[in-house]
């Protein structure tokens, strides 16, 4: 679950028909990543000694909450342990490649109103049904993804275990897990509510600029990113902005050499 960071009064910074232009056109192109996901998945994980039925990738969009879910009925009796690893390394991989896509479709600097998100990712059970998602999934992303203090989408401890296991699994072969996300040591936001205070968590979190095939089109996500606070913004925001910004530098970082992030 992905929201916009800064989305509140979007409209005195930007042309409203910008704002829409940008959001479609994300719409379109994670809808499209979503349909190429479920092709790459039937081929991957079904067959003999695999899978009976291949798991779906769909997304979801309300204003400026992006819900990504890649989903099936579950495993059957005859599925090893080894069979139901790889699939759920799989379905995690593909899930972080998905948001990546987003966030880095989102910000990119030709946007006439770039968006920076943060978010979670989780694995566990859920029911989806047209526009309709509820279960224990649901409501773990929903409490987290809005808690950190900057553009940070991370990984719950369900993803995160499964998605190390990603790098040793055989499938997806078309995606590099290492180059996903990184570990960093997130700012939490103090919540009054709770009486907890502001601190850090290690977490893996997504790398914006994973999708990135080229390192022209990781500086303009990077400079998407900065346009997207706003000069007043970046001022207002101050902590938000810096925090992020701290983030990006080790994400770019990790993306140049192509290995496991580890950072923060």
């Amino acid at each position: 679950m992905l929201d916009a960071l800064g989305f509140k009064g979007i409209w005195e910074r930007s042309a409203p028909e910008a704002v829409f232009e940008n959001m479609l056109a994300v719409r379109e192109a994670v809808m499209r990543a979503a349909a190429s996901a479920t092709r790459a998945l039937a081929k991957n994980l079904t067959g003999p000694g695999k899978l009976a039925e291949a798991p779906m990738a769909t997304a979801q969009f309300l204003s400026d909450t992006i819900v990504i879910a890649l989903h099936f009925r579950g495993f059957g009796a005859a599925d090893n342990e080894r069979t139901r690893a790889i699939v759920e390394a799989a379905m995690v991989a593909y899930t972080v490649h998905m948001t990546a896509f987003a966030i880095a479709g989102s910000a990119h600097t030709e946007n006439a109103a770039p968006l920076n998100y943060r978010g979670a990712v989780t694995w566990g059970e859920f029911l989806l049904q047209d526009n309709f998602l509820v279960g224990p999934a649901v409501d773990q992303v929903a409490e987290l993804h809005n808690r950190s203090d900057g553009a940070f989408v991370e990984l719950t401890n369900s993803a995160a275990l499964r998605f190390e296991r990603a790098s040793s699994a055989p499938f997806p072969p078309e995606i590099k897990p290492r180059r996903l996300a990184l570990e960093f040591s997130i700012p939490i936001k103090a919540d009054c509510r709770t009486g907890s205070v502001q601190r850090a968590e290690r977490r893996w979190v997504v790398n914006p600029f994973a999708t990135c095939s080229n390192a022209g089109e990781v500086h303009d996500v990077l400079d998407g990113m900065k346009r997207a606070f706003g000069t007043d913004g970046a001022q207002v925001h101050a902590t938000k902005f810096l925090n992020t910004m701290t983030f990006v530098g080790e994400a770019r970082r990790a993306w140049d050499s192509r290995e496991p992030g580890i950072a923060g």
